[in-house]
């Protein structure tokens, strides 16, 4: 529907939105100008968008600890054995970027679903552009 069209970054904020973190909300306005300024935003897209900057930033925060801690850290069984077992962090932080991967490709964000989308919006030639483009020498 034409009339849901976002045009004004005073649109944005909806529910939720103030409990992002201070990384989130911009993560979250910058998306939203990148679509407002493409003509691409839609109130409908707003709460996906929402939940896309908040696994997005939880995946930087969890990247930047698992970075100083480590994937692995060492303990210790029973019978005193080291073992090295995976932080759980890598886990979350995996589950993270996943989330707000496929959240994103719902938007075309992923070079395959770009290329796709610009398919489908290139509009076909007309007789018109033909004999253009042979007047042009652009045509055999």
């Amino acid at each position: 529907m034409e009339t849901d069209l976002i045009t004004d970054y005073r649109q944005i904020r909806i529910s939720g939105y103030k409990d992002l973190s201070v990384k989130g909300k911009a993560l979250y306005r910058e998306k939203c100008n990148e679509l407002i300024r493409d003509g691409e935003l839609r109130k409908g897209h707003l709460q996906t968008l929402l939940l896309w900057a908040d696994h997005y930033d939880r995946y930087w925060r969890l990247r930047k600890e698992v970075d100083e801690e480590g994937e692995t850290y060492i303990t210790h069984n029973r019978d005193g054995e080291k073992m090295i077992k995976q932080n759980p962090k890598v886990d979350m932080r995996d589950r993270a970027e996943a989330k707000a991967t496929k959240l994103l490709n719902e938007f075309g964000a992923t070079l395959r679903q770009s290329r796709k989308l610009g398919k489908e919006k290139k509009p076909p030639k007309t007789d018109l552009d033909i004999f253009m483009e042979k007047i042009n020498g652009g045509g055999n």
